[in-house]
């Protein structure tokens, strides 16, 4: 080709409308046009070289960014190869998930025209099926941890604590009496030996030492 074409011209030479040809312009894949005086867009030989270049692209399923970054590679004479084969084999796994994808869907729609009759009744699982609400799931409801009580286990604690009638505490009596109520579990046979064995005995004096004494060893003050 020689020369320039119009924007109509461009479009039947390339397979791509002349709306996509402004489309494309506009996103950067291809240079702002010269225009004629009239206003009108003029295209040569590189940008009709560039549209063939993104229509094939787009027949291959690459989308706009990766058709970007082809162009630069494609125009970069000391581009390396492996960028290119990066781009197409990222391009094929998306390709490879979309299939998957696809399959699956054809399966579900085989399924439900299998089950459709196709006869003069209305009755139709297919639309059945389009209009059935989705079942939303429930939300879970997290665990309890181990260490900490859910809150209405400790709700129920307080409420029971408030209602349940507090034991009275005796008053607190002097001597190995007070001291027995005081003392550690350890020490408590000690004590009780201390206050029952002036009964034992029945020495008044003998008594009298005793109460002194302290079971632990110290002299009582």
């Amino acid at each position: 080709m020689s020369g320039t074409v119009t924007v109509g011209e461009a479009a039947r030479l390339t397979g791509v409308s002349a709306k996509m040809i402004r489309w494309y312009e506009g996103r950067g894949l291809l240079p702002p046009a010269p225009r004629t005086e009239a206003g009108y867009r003029r295209y040569g030989d590189a940008e009709i070289r560039t549209l063939h270049f993104v229509r094939r692209a787009r027949d291959l399923g690459f989308d706009v960014e990766a058709i970007g970054e082809l162009l630069a590679l494609w125009q970069d004479r000391e581009r390396p190869s492996a960028a290119v084969k990066a781009i197409a084999e990222g391009r094929i796994a998306e390709l490879r998930r979309r299939i998957v994808a696809l399959e699956g869907m054809a399966r579900s729609l085989e399924r439900l025209a299998a089950a459709c009759c196709g006869d003069g009744r209305p009755d139709c699982p297919i639309l059945d099926d389009l209009a059935a609400d989705e079942e939303v799931p429930p939300t879970r409801r997290a665990r309890p941890s181990p260490l900490r009580p859910p809150p209405e286990s400790l709700a129920e604690s307080r409420r029971l604590s408030q209602s349940r009638p507090h034991p009275e505490v005796p008053p607190r009596s002097g001597g190995l009496e007070g001291d027995l109520q005081k003392a550690p579990r350890f020490l408590k046979p000690s004590f009780e030996a201390a206050i029952a064995a002036p009964q034992d005995e029945g020495g008044g004096g003998k008594q009298e030492g005793i109460r002194n004494k302290h079971p632990t060893g110290r002299k009582r003050r």
